[in-house]
This record gives C-alpha cells, sequence and structure tokens, in this order.
C-alpha cells in the first residue's frame, strides 16, 4: 500500500509540477501531464506488437496496433514542440509571406506605372490614408512612385519585425540550453527543413525533462517492479519517438530535397550552355551574359542550401544510429522481466544518452553572405516545397 500510495503522489507530482524559479519557467512549457498521459497509451500499443498476430482479417493484429503506436507518437511529439517556438516560428512565416506579396505588389505597380503618364503626384497623402484608395486613384508615374514606397516602408517594418522574433528565439533556445545565434535561425527558418531541425531542438530537449521525472518517479515508487518497468518502458517509447523524427528527416532529404536540388542544377547547367552557345553564334553579348551570371548564382545558391542539408543529413545519421543502437539495448532491457532495483539508473543512464544525441546534431548553418544570397535561398526554398 504504501509502495502504491508514493506512486500516486509521484503521479499527481507530474501531474501538477512544482512551480519553477523565474530562470526555469521557460523551460517547464510542455504539458507534461499529457505527455506522461500520451506515452502511457503509446506504451500500451507497443506491448500489442509483440502480442497480436500478425495479420488477420477481422481482428486486432499487429499493422493496426502499430499505426496507433505512429500516431500516439505524432501526438507525443507535437506535445514536445515548445508552443513559445511553434508561436514564433508561424508568425515568422506569417511576417515573411507579406514581404513577399509586397514585393509581388510593388511588381505589379512597376508594370502599371510603364503606362502612366509622366507628372507629378495626383493625390496628397494625408489626405488619402488608406493604399488601396491610394491604388484607385492613382494616375501619374509620380503617384505610382509614392505607392511602390509605401510598400517598400511595409517591406522594411515587416523586416524589422522578423528581426525581433530571431532575438525572441535566440533567447528562448538559450533558456533551453540550446545556443542558436539569430542569424542560423534564420537560416534555418529560410530551409525547406527548418522546421524539423528546431523541432528536433526542442523536442529532444524536452525529452531529458520527461526523463528526469520518470527517474524521480521510479525512485519514489520504491522501485515497485510494476511501476519501475511501465516507467522504463516510457523511455523505450522515447528512444522510438527520437528514432521516428530522425529517419522522417532522412528520408525527406534523401527522397524529396537533394533529388530536386540536383535537377535544377542541371537546369541551370543547360541553361548555360544554350546561352554560351548563343553567344557563340552572335546572340545579344549584354542578354546572354547576364543569363549566365544568373544562373551562375543560381548554382551558387543550389551547391549552399545542398551543403547545408547534407551537412545536417550527416549529423542526423551518426544520431541515428546510436539512437537505433540505444533503442534496441532499451527494448532488449524492458522486454526483461527481472528489471531489478536498478531502473531509475537504467533511466538516468538513457538521459545522459539523450544529451549525448542532442549534441551529436545540434545543427550549424553558415550566415548568409549577402543579401541577394539570402534573396535567392528563399526563392529555392519556394521551389522546393512545390
Amino acid at each position: 500500500m504504501k509502495i502504491i500510495a508514493l506512486a500516486s503522489i509521484v503521479f499527481a507530482a507530474l501531474i501538477f509540477p512544482v512551480t519553477a524559479s523565474a530562470s526555469e519557467t521557460e523551460l517547464k512549457t510542455i504539458d507534461q501531464a499529457a505527455v506522461f498521459k500520451q506515452l502511457n497509451t503509446a506504451l500500451g500499443y507497443f506491448d500489442e506488437t509483440s502480442e497480436l498476430p500478425d495479420d488477420k482479417w477481422f481482428s486486432r493484429d499487429k499493422s493496426s496496433a502499430n499505426k496507433d503506436l505512429d500516431e500516439t507518437i505524432n501526438e507525443v511529439i507535437q506535445l514536445l514542440d515548445a508552443p513559445e517556438i511553434g508561436r514564433s516560428r508561424n508568425n515568422y512565416r506569417i511576417l515573411e509571406q507579406k514581404t513577399i506579396q509586397e514585393y509581388n505588389e510593388i511588381a505589379r505597380l512597376q508594370e502599371q506605372r510603364l503606362f502612366a503618364p509622366i507628372g507629378e503626384a495626383t493625390f496628397i497623402a494625408d489626405k488619402v490614408p488608406f493604399a488601396k484608395v491610394k491604388e484607385w486613384t492613382a494616375k501619374t508615374r509620380d503617384d505610382f512612385d509614392a505607392l511602390i514606397a509605401l510598400r517598400k516602408d511595409n517591406i522594411a517594418a515587416h523586416k524589422e519585425s522578423m528581426n525581433a522574433i530571431l532575438l525572441d528565439m535566440q533567447k528562448l533556445f538559450y533558456s533551453m540550453g540550446i545556443e542558436f545565434d539569430a542569424e542560423q535561425i534564420e537560416v534555418w527558418l529560410s530551409s525547406v527543413v527548418g522546421d524539423s531541425v528546431l523541432s528536433m531542438s526542442v523536442v529532444f530537449n524536452s525529452i531529458k525533462q520527461i526523463t528526469q521525472q520518470l527517474e524521480v518517479a521510479t525512485a519514489d515508487s520504491g522501485e515497485n517492479l510494476s511501476f519501475a518497468k511501465r516507467y522504463y518502458g516510457m523511455v523505450v517509447i522515447l528512444h522510438k519517438l527520437m528514432l521516428k523524427m530522425q529517419t522522417d528527416f532522412l528520408t525527406t532529404i534523401d527522397n524529396a530535397y537533394l533529388p530536386k536540388l540536383v535537377n535544377f542544377k542541371n537546369e541551370a547547367n543547360a541553361v548555360i550552355k544554350e546561352s554560351e552557345k548563343l553567344l557563340r553564334s552572335g546572340g545579344n553579348r549584354e542578354t546572354l551574359k547576364l543569363n549566365i551570371q544568373s544562373n551562375k548564382m543560381t548554382i551558387k545558391v543550389i551547391d549552399l542550401y545542398a551543403s547545408l542539408l547534407k551537412e545536417q543529413r550527416s549529423k542526423i545519421f551518426e544520431a541515428m544510429q546510436m539512437t537505433q543502437r540505444e533503442y534496441e539495448v532499451s527494448n532488449n532491457t524492458y522486454k526483461t522481466v527481472n528489471l531489478s532495483s536498478q531502473v531509475s539508473q537504467l533511466i538516468k543512464q538513457g538521459r545522459n544518452t539523450f544529451q549525448t544525441l542532442i549534441n551529436l546534431q545540434i545543427p550549424s548553418a553558415q550566415p548568409f553572405q549577402n543579401e541577394e544570397m539570402k534573396e535567392q535561398f528563399r526563392l529555392l526554398s519556394q521551389r522546393l516545397n512545390n
């Protein structure tokens, strides 16, 4: 009874964690009670995978249990991803999209300006407060110049807000023990795999917290075998979660993004060869040289992008190999009924392993060399997402 009572107290502590100090509050953003509940559910499905038949027509089998397990693990991943980081990412994306829209509007206005008569502005900014009203009343080139200036001001304001978000994210990551500078975060947010990279950093850091709670829970339960095995089983699920995120990341890079970059590079090289051929045959030298220069810049950005993806792929692959080994060992240990009285020590070892894995795959990214490369990088990300 005493052991059960202790376990109940520990479970309550996980649901209603003690208030942290001001410096730790930023780390306590995950809903630990919800994570604990979902891990317990995932463990139930995991146990089923070793008990159910491989395939059965009209009843539950391993396939259905694995499907439920994957869905539950995905829910745990969502819970472990710090909401502040997620909100910052979303706000950054919104501003990024607004900036793109402003650039598109500038291009449209510049086109309209070409066909407008030369003359001074026909509206007075103070008396026409809304941009759309200004557009409806715009007639002369000076009118359109004023509208374009307004759009450029909007872009400057959006970029200022985006820089502020990057600094806020830098502080949030630092509070989690993850050292990114604002320029690194900007590179990853501009990359097609950026969300995955940043999510893994946050989720794996959160796993450390949950594992520490499981270690305490095991010790406080008096290492009661049924509770100890369940808590250790949750650590096995966390290993499986990490393995899933790493595998998904590598699969996406190998099957989607790297092949696309190869195709883009081949296209650019083909255009360069065609331009050089046209130059030799007497084509417009100025235009063709600009085309060659533009495509060479495209290739340079593609190489940078591929290098970035390959570098991070290498880190994740190395970490994944270690995760696979640790998962197999922890799963084998979990299957061993006699976990004895050393479960809290085993969980502690798992926590140390998680820290090693985090260190292995902390992303590194060189900042953009200039604004042109940054813009090309963003455009390339758009193409990769299509």
